[in-house]
């Protein structure tokens, strides 16, 4: 074993937050909170620091049981020198084979005693004595203070117990060592023991070994990643190129990435030949012999949240629940009151821009127009000649549509039969604009039936009045309606006309009185052609007397 003096190693790994002054690459040091290693340009984190600060307590420990072998050490050396002091004292007494030579000067005395077999250099001033004892099973050097200078070489030295306060060792080998404090270049073959012993810290090869020696747990870092492995030696999770996993995922990159590899084709799967991302239930089946395990039929799948979702596909994930229940339904469920929107890439809340949706089918309590792009109309676009059909849910027959204004260009009954428009009030036909103005519209039809059952009327009676009457005391008019000018309705129109000033009887309006009953009008007509025809018999009678008469007859 070679000492050299004035040597010392510094800033190893200090406890002290102290960063070491001139760093080399592979450097290691404790920063106060996490163990930190140089890589020529920067300090990167390599030990867990929670793990770390309890090897550090336990050096500390060591360090305690080191200072109590000292103290033990200094006790057997005292020990040892009462035993060269009583060796010196029987030469003294002795009559053969002694060697003595003394000297005294200002109270200190130099002396060389010689035992045949024990030789014994001692100097003395008062209690205080340092002396060198040589014999044949031993060297004893006992004193105050010893000072060794210069170049030391100390071939197969044993070291049972020391305390050295401040010592720089190039090169030593210790089997076992117990100390507060230890800063060190390179340490070879250690293996760290908690304060518990439960729990160790080894390096083997190029991998450092956390082990829990209750559980066999154990943890093996290396320049590949983070292992960690059951009391089976069977690894449970893996922080490597190939997977990471904690409670905590990141990256310090803008982005992140999980990557997966290809596996066999089926169904189960987003793209076949693809294999997948899953968010799942942790369970230890997972884990495999030979590493982590793919274990698809050993887990349930668990919730995903985040501010934005960027796929190409989504689909349902139709694998068996806890419960038994396979659903085949995909559910999109806003807080209760919000929506379902689909905007352009970056667009949300008051700046959306809304994008199409396409589907087979929809299934919706209400379909309202989008107005947030100034559009306030709702739009059924078929394609071709398809058509907007509404309809019963198992398509065998069609239900009732309701609103209030309807557009269309035709209204047809596509089967045999009649077509039925039901109104709690009259049918109007009336412009697109739908104003009260006048603005009514021709209906051609090759006939007008109106239903004239006995069985739908009540209070029957005789019209009383005379119809020529009627027709006589009416006024004809031509005329223009306001709405229609300037369109291709403009055309003078006959009829009667309503309001004050203009003879227009009572009997042939509306119910509401501002428009004509033809029904009503052409039976009064009838009427006034029934009294006509009546008027022409009394006429022929009276002719044919007239003409008897003439005539003789």
């Amino acid at each position: 074993m070679i000492i050299k003096g004035q040597t010392k190693v510094e800033n190893y790994i200090d406890f002290q937050d102290v960063e070491p002054k001139n760093p080399v690459k592979g450097q290691k040091y404790y920063d106060g909170d996490k163990v930190v290693t140089w890589t020529g340009n920067e300090w990167k984190t390599v030990v867990n620091p929670t793990q770390l600060e309890k090897d550090v307590a336990n050096a500390a420990q060591a360090g305690e049981n080191a200072g109590v072998a000292a103290d033990e050490a200094m006790t057997e050396a005292k020990e040892a020198r009462t035993r060269a002091n009583s060796a010196v004292d029987k030469a003294d007494k002795a009559n053969e084979d002694i060697t003595i030579i003394s000297n005294t000067v200002n109270g200190h005395t130099s002396q060389i005693s010689s035992l045949g077999d024990n030789l014994n250099l001692r100097v003395k001033k008062d209690d205080v004595i340092n002396q060198i004892n040589i014999s044949d099973e031993s060297i004893l050097i006992d004193g105050a203070k010893t000072h060794i200078t210069g170049k030391t070489t100390i071939d197969e030295g044993i070291i049972s117990t020391a305390h050295i306060k401040d010592a720089a060792i190039t090169s030593a080998k210790i089997k076992s060592i117990t100390a507060g404090k230890i800063e060190a270049g390179t340490v070879k073959g250690i293996t760290l023991t908690s304060e518990t012993g439960i729990g160790n810290f080894k390096v083997e090869g190029p991998q450092a070994v956390f082990e829990n020696t209750e559980t066999k747990e154990k943890a093996k870092l290396s320049e590949n990643g983070l292992l960690l492995f059951n009391k089976n030696n069977q690894m449970q999770s893996q922080i490597t190129q190939r997977m990471v996993n904690s409670s905590y995922f990141g990256t310090s990159n803008i982005n992140t990435y999980i990557t997966v590899g290809s596996i066999g084709v089926g169904d189960d799967v987003a793209d076949e030949g693809s294999g997948e991302f899953r968010v799942v239930d942790y369970d230890p089946r997972m884990a495999q012999e030979n590493g982590m395990g793919d274990g698809r039929d050993d887990y349930t799948y668990l919730n995903m949240r985040a501010n934005a979702l960027f796929a190409n596909v989504i689909r349902v994930n139709y694998a068996e629940r806890k419960d038994g229940v396979v659903n085949n339904n995909l559910y999109l469920q806003p807080r209760w009151g919000y929506e379902v929107r689909l905007t352009a890439p970056g667009t949300t809340g008051g700046n959306s821009t809304y994008q199409d949706l396409r589907a087979k089918d929809l299934y919706a309590n209400v379909l309202q127009s989008n107005n947030a792009n100034g559009d306030n109309h709702v739009y059924i676009r078929p394609i071709n000649s398809g058509e907007l059909r509404v309809m019963n849910p198992d398509n065998t027959s069609y239900r009732n549509v309701r609103m209030n204004n309807a557009y269309v260009a035709n209204i047809v009954k596509p089967a045999a039969g009649d077509l039925y428009i039901g109104t709690s009030g009259g049918l109007m036909i009336q412009g697109r604009g739908l104003w009260e103005d006048g603005n009514w519209r021709p209906v051609y039809a090759q006939s007008f039936n109106n239903k004239s059952l006995a069985s739908l009327k009540t209070d029957i009676k005789k019209y009383p009045d005379g119809a020529l009457n009627v027709i006589n005391g009416s006024d004809i008019y031509n005329y223009k309606t306001k709405a229609d000018k300037g369109s291709k309705y403009e055309a003078t129109k006959v009829g009667l006309v309503i309001g004050e000033g203009y003879q227009s009887p009572k009997c042939v309006q509306s119910d509401d009185g501002t428009g004509i009953d033809v029904y009503s009008m052409a039976s009064v007509a009838w009427k006034a052609i029934q009294e006509l025809s009546q008027e022409t018999k009394d006429l022929r009678s009276e002719i044919d007397i007239l003409r008897r008469e003439l005539n003789n007859e």
